[in-house]
This record gives structure tokens, sequence and C-alpha cells, in this order.
């Protein structure tokens, strides 16, 4: 049995947007590339928008234009039919998805479930179907349906999936396990790593072992992936939690002013102020830290901040107040 995505149809009656799908979702790239080519230049307006989203899709994941130019690119697109609105609105979906913008991600897909639902050919919908499931994890995981994530890990796991969307989906489970059981989380990650090999995994790759990094510093052990050459705010955070962690507050406190907390978004924000906590001012930066996990839309790794709120001794009322 081969590794790839799985939806029930007649092969022998695929149309270009039918091929386009099966050629991404199988890691057929050339088979793709000379497809988007091909539509691109077609006189059926249809074609030419619906490979536009694959040839943004096909730049981005090379690492050939960045996550704001593909969601500009995306944005220019008007749609001339509800399925490719549909399309535009799903592949814009995975770059929040990577950039951890629950919120926005969040706002941007309401009513996309039931969208889908109305997409007339049969293996487009199955598969974007499939795609969408695998984007509402990070929205599940960030209301805290811890339960709910793993059930629907665990049911799109069994669907046979690539490679890349095994370790997407392994992103959303490890994590549903970080704040209670960090060594099962380092588990699934260090198996999620062995399948993000190619240059479509490099954000996800980059999110595995930021988060092997983050449960290891958690647990007191010595991380393996940090990147000292980095700017990117979730690698510096890591690096600096890493020195706050072994003691060395100075250096610690030093790599977070070096980063623009205009530039980051809510939840970057809630892990710089709960990383400052354990510096200095642990009250005014915990609660800071809650504060924007919440405006994040992140109910669940709130919960560091709140655990430290708790060791502080702080009222259980104003604690549930904050919690709400």
């Amino acid at each position: 049995m081969d590794n790839s995505l799985r939806v029930n149809l007649d092969y022998t009656i695929f149309n270009n947007q039918r091929s386009l799908e099966y050629y991404d979702n199988n890691k057929l790239k050339k088979e793709k590339r000379i497809l988007i080519d091909k539509m691109l230049q077609s006189k059926d307006r249809y074609d030419v928008e619906f490979a536009t989203i694959y040839d943004i899709d096909d730049h981005y994941t090379s690492k050939r234009i960045s996550s704001i130019q593909a969601l500009n690119a995306y944005s220019d697109i008007i749609p001339s039919n509800r399925d490719v609105e549909i399309g535009v609105k799903l592949f814009k979906s995975y770059i929040y998805v990577e950039e951890q913008s629950v919120r926005l991600l969040d706002e941007y897909t309401m009513g996309l479930e039931h969208a889908i639902d109305s997409i007339s050919d049969d293996y487009i919908r199955g598969m974007y179907q499939i795609r969408y499931s695998i984007i509402s994890l990070a929205s599940l995981v960030s209301k805290n349906y811890i339960n709910e994530v793993r059930r629907v890990c665990k049911k799109i796991m069994n669907d046979n999936l690539d490679n890349y969307y095994s370790a997407l989906v392994s992103v959303w489970y490890g994590n549903t396990f970080l704040l209670d059981e960090p060594e099962k989380t380092i588990e699934i990650y260090e198996e999620a790593l062995k399948w993000a090999n190619d240059s479509r995994c490099e954000g996800v790759r980059m999110n595995l072992k930021n988060g092997l990094d983050f449960a290891n510093i958690m647990m007191g052990k010595q991380p393996k992936y940090l990147n000292f050459e980095s700017n990117k705010p979730s690698e510096i955070h890591n690096i600096a939690f890493w020195y706050i962690k072994k003691g060395n507050l100075k250096v610690g406190e030093e790599l977070l002013n070096t980063l623009n907390m205009d530039e980051l978004n809510d939840v970057q924000k809630a892990y710089h102020h709960y990383y400052r906590g354990f510096i200095r001012e642990p009250l005014k930066h915990f609660s800071q830290s809650l504060k924007h996990f919440k405006m994040g839309g992140e109910f669940y790794f709130r919960k560091l901040a709140l655990f430290e709120l708790k060791r502080l001794g702080l009222d259980e009322n104003v604690i549930e107040a904050l919690s709400v």
C-alpha cells in the first residue's frame, strides 16, 4: 500500500482541476508544475484561477516567496466561482496555521467547512475536507478541546496520510500532551521529524524542532535544535528560555530585548511575557502573558501563565476571573 492520501474515484475521468489536486497530494512535483504552467495559459478562466492557487502555494512551499507575499498574492485573486473562493481560503489558512495566527484562522475559516461540502467535484471535495480537518486542529487545540483533537488526529491518521500531512497532524497531536506528558510529546515529535524530510515540510519541521526544544527545556533537559543564528522570534524565544532555565538570566533578558514587541503577534507576545516572568516582575509579566494568550485566541497554552500565577500564590478567585 503506498503512503498517499486516498479518496475513491475513477482515475480515468480526471479533469485539470482534479489532476492538479492529485499531483499536489501525491508529491508529483514535475507533473504538477507542468500542469500549472499549462493551465495558466488556458482560455478557461476557471482553469487559470485554480492553477494560480497552486502556483502561489508551489512558490511559497518552495520558499521562493514569503508568507506575506503569498497571502498578498492570494488576496489578488478575484474568484469567478465559489470553488476557487474556497480554494483560496483553504490555502491561505495553511499559512495562518504555520504563522500561529489562531485568531485570524478562526475568523477566516468561519463557514468554510460547510462551503467545502458544496463543491460539486467528488474528489476535490473529499481532499479539501481532509485538508480542512487538519487545519481545524490548530483551532481545536487553542480552544483546549484536547480529547476532540486526539480523536480527530487518530481518525485522520487512519486515512493513510502522506508524510507532509502526517507530520502536520503530529504537531497538534503532540501539543495535546505537552503540558501534562512532555515525554510523550517528545516521542511523537521525534517520530514526525522522520516524515518531515522535503522542502514542502520546512515550516512543519521548524515547528516540530521548536516544540521539541521547548518540551526538553521545560523538563530541564538539553535541547537539540537551538538555532543560534536565527532571527525568528520562536527560535530566539527558545534560546532565551534555555538560558533562563540554566540560571543565566542576564543573557536570557538580552536575547528577549532583541525582539521588537510591535512585530510580534499576540501568541508570540504571550510567550515573550511568560519568559520575562522568570527574570523579573513575575506577577506583571505572567498576567500580561495570560492577557495576550486570550487576545490571540489561545486557551490551551494559557495554562502556562495560569500555573505560574498559582505558584505565586495569587488568590484563586482572581485567577478564576483572569482565566475566563
